[in-house]
């Protein structure tokens, strides 16, 4: 990050992934017509705000684990860059150089009982079909392991389940991700409810699950196809 930290090039880029998100849900209705794209650049971004209704994004919710990346309708997301592309077909996701990992790890490396419950959040509501694409990244370090749940855009989020991904009234398909090493009571490393979408060249592995789902729970009409 340099420059005016505008996001307008990668000499101006935004530094945190969470500001550029919560920006995008701040002027989402601009974005119905011409989706916004997000190029994120390789490196490890952590969540900073809180998705509950009410709380506008704030950053200092009750519980600090609240925090998640919310994904914003008609928002495109694309890691995977080296920060010199200027279009998309440059991006070469075979560099592990590049990679763009969004981890959960908030407090103490490598102890989980302080991750975030949730590091993606894919929610629509139940009249509108969330539409926003996630591409290029690695999804780790979530433990959703709590017991109650917090709202977020009329959805129900349960804190037990879809410690990397958890999905809920969405359609748009997940692309060239991996999804590793995530804990959850139900669906480690995705959960999906009342979402239909297919995952297109991902990896989920090595995620654990105290009841059901280690690498992915479906629920409630929810279903993924690869």
């Amino acid at each position: 990050a340099g420059g005016n930290q505008s996001g307008d090039s990668w000499q101006n880029a935004i530094p945190e992934l969470a500001d550029a998100l919560k920006w995008a849900n701040t002027n989402k209705a601009n974005f119905t017509t011409t989706p916004l794209q997000i190029w994120v650049a390789g490196g490890t971004y952590k969540p900073k705000y809180t998705p509950e209704d009410g709380q506008s994004l704030s950053a200092t919710p009750a519980d600090p684990r609240d925090v998640s990346f919310l994904m914003v309708n008609n928002v495109q997301l694309y890691g995977g860059f080296a920060a010199t592309e200027t279009t998309l077909n440059e991006r070469d996701l075979t560099l592990t150089a590049n990679a763009s990992i969004l981890s959960g790890d908030l407090g103490i490396p490598n102890v989980d009982t302080d991750n975030a419950y949730h590091v993606v959040l894919r929610v629509g509501t139940p009249t509108t079909t969330l539409n926003a694409e996630l591409n290029g990244f690695t999804i780790t370090n979530g433990n959703a392991d709590g017991n109650t749940t917090i709202q977020v855009n009329a959805g129900i989020i349960q804190k037990s389940r879809g410690g990397g991904i958890y999905n809920i009234y969405t359609s748009s398909d997940i692309m060239n991700v991996k999804i590793i090493k995530n804990k959850a009571n139900y669906g480690a490393g995705m959960y999906n409810v009342d979402s239909q979408f297919k995952l297109i060249n991902g990896l989920v592995v090595n995620n654990i699950t105290t009841t059901d789902g280690g690498g992915i729970y479906n629920d409630s009409a929810g279903y993924v196809t690869v």
